[in-house]
């Protein structure tokens, strides 16, 4: 009779432990639709499954309405239990006091696997505050069947890739001259004013954040030199002032040679029916590297009063589930920040990922300073006013050293 008793405490013991284990329920905001969307929403039921003591909800919001409700959710003290976040704007919040550090829940040897230029990045004022997922920089893209049509292919026949800026704006002239299409299409707005400046402003040896003076300082004589290279693209009508979609659509209709885009396009590139095309780093400086610019999705632990030990143990290893499991993630473009996974032989056999991967390291992030959620949209209205000639580019210039000096923090 006692050893059954014995028994009998032994097993309720057992089960009201499991049943609690599974009482570990956390909210995940995601912003992402389409092919993302999907592949998050399968991470989701794939983490369920294989994790019954913990159960993830996921609620996709818009991304147009996505920062607004975060923050509202935040102020309010009604947050989720991890969400989705780019590092770009990851200061704004940090700064807040509202994101929870997380170094004490993972482990170094999880955390010494990422890529330094990344990792770096989720850090604020030295605490751990996001687990990135991935990068998405800036890349090269180039269609066969124009450059071939403008004769520019080598003696083998494959086609002309410049590697510097002045190989790119002299061959998207000759493809202008010769075919009457656009030798090059890149978005007005952010791909123009905020990412390929950031690639050639680091690419001729800029660098945003002064350790010494402890802010973003703009060289303006760097940044002029930037406005020239991208003011010279546009001469001749070589590159077409146009918005993102109507960029893609010159591309991949064949009516551009080369294009500048983010990685994300090759979550839609591949299928396009009748397109030929290549994929590589953004050409550079001569002498310089192919410094690019890059975001990151990272996955963040915002505080709130509902927020307990157990539930914030369960949102840290969900979103480690996700990172280690970004093999799949990078079916929608997404480059890993993972080497174990970025060095994988399942991630170089998906289509052309060898040829850009190295953009990864060489992606160069936004500083980690408040407000460059409005700074970066200064940039793009500046350097759209520079390339339909309402500013010169010492004024492009001058107005961006102004716009950094009273926005960042």
């Amino acid at each position: 009779m006692k050893k059954f008793v014995v028994l009998f405490v032994i097993l309720s013991v057992m089960f009201l432990g499991t049943v609690s284990a599974k009482n570990v329920e956390i909210t995940f905001w995601t912003l992402f639709s389409g092919g993302e969307g999907h592949i998050m929403t399968q991470f989701v039921e794939d983490f369920n499954a294989a994790h019954p003591e913990i159960t993830v909800k996921a609620q996709k919001i818009d991304w147009l309405e996505y920062y607004n409700k975060l923050l509202t959710g935040l102020i309010s003290g009604q947050p989720p239990d991890v969400a989705i976040m780019h590092l770009s704007v990851l200061p704004d919040y940090a700064s807040k006091g509202v994101l929870t550090p997380v170094k004490d829940y993972v482990p170094k040897v999880f955390l010494d696997e990422y890529l330094p230029n990344i990792i770096e990045r989720a850090h604020y004022n030295g605490e751990l505050v996001a687990l990135p997922l991935d990068t998405h920089p800036l890349v090269f893209y180039y269609n066969k069947k124009v450059l071939e049509s403008a004769g520019l292919v080598d003696a083998d026949g494959n086609p002309k890739v410049p590697q510097t800026w002045d190989e790119y704006i002299a061959w998207g002239q000759d493809v202008q001259s010769a075919t009457g299409d656009y030798g090059a299409s890149i978005d007005k707005f952010g791909m123009l004013g905020e990412r390929w400046f950031i690639a050639l402003y680091n690419q001729l040896g800029g660098s945003f954040y002064s350790e010494k003076a402890g802010k973003v300082i703009i060289d303006p004589d760097l940044a002029e030199e930037v406005y020239g290279i991208i003011n010279a693209s546009f001469a001749n009508e070589m590159t077409p002032v146009t918005d993102y979609d109507g960029g893609e659509a010159l591309f991949i209709n064949d009516k551009a040679a080369y294009h500048l885009n983010g990685v994300w396009a090759m979550a839609v590139y591949p299928d396009t029916e009748d397109l030929d095309f290549g994929v590589t780093q953004v050409p550079a400086i001569e002498g310089s590297k192919p410094y690019t610019w890059g975001d990151s999705h990272s996955i963040i632990f915002p505080k709130s009063p509902k927020q307990s030990k157990e539930k914030l143990e369960a949102a840290v290893t969900f979103a480690k589930w996700i990172v280690e499991h970004s093999y799949e993630w990078a079916n929608a473009g997404h480059l890993p920040v993972i080497k174990k996974i970025l060095e994988s032989e399942e991630f170089l056999a998906l289509p052309m990922r060898e040829d850009y991967l190295d953009a990864a390291a060489n992606a160069v992030l936004a500083p980690s300073v408040i407000g460059w959620s409005e700074f970066r949209e200064e940039m793009w209205e500046i350097c759209q006013k520079l390339v339909i000639g309402e500013f010169t580019e010492e004024e492009a210039a001058q107005e961006l050293v102004n716009k950094a000096n009273s926005i960042l923090q």
